[in-house]
């Protein structure tokens, strides 16, 4: 299961600011918000023995970012089975930061920290 946002700008955009300073806000708004996404997986993701959620790891770079979980059986819960109805949070995740504008609000944030923009 994979989920994916890309980052658009329009053309004037880059007239006005340093592309070196975008691509640096962005790289750090990735691994802002693989990192935010991880640690709500691991928050959502159902409980028992906590296998599930320890099993939940990371990575990115400055291009991507990636939201993996290493259980054996991470796959079924989240698709459920003919015993078991699905509980696909990673979707829950992925819907609740794009609602809350999350990667934006994080892009802006640091644009600010760069003297880009008030």
């Amino acid at each position: 299961m994979t989920s994916q946002i890309s980052f658009q700008f329009n053309p004037s955009f880059y007239k006005k600011t340093n592309p070196a300073i975008i691509k640096k806000c962005v790289a750090k708004t990735i691994k802002d918000t693989t990192l935010e996404a991880e640690k709500r997986c691991k928050e959502k993701a159902p409980y028992d023995t906590g296998n599930l959620r320890r099993s939940h790891s990371s990575k990115y770079s400055a291009e991507e970012g990636t939201v993996h979980n290493s259980a054996k059986y991470a796959v079924y819960v989240i698709t459920g089975t003919y015993k078991m109805p699905a509980r696909n949070y990673p979707s829950e995740v992925c819907k609740e930061l794009g609602q809350e504008k999350y990667m934006a609000n994080r892009f802006r944030k640091h644009l600010r920290d760069e003297g880009v923009t008030k």
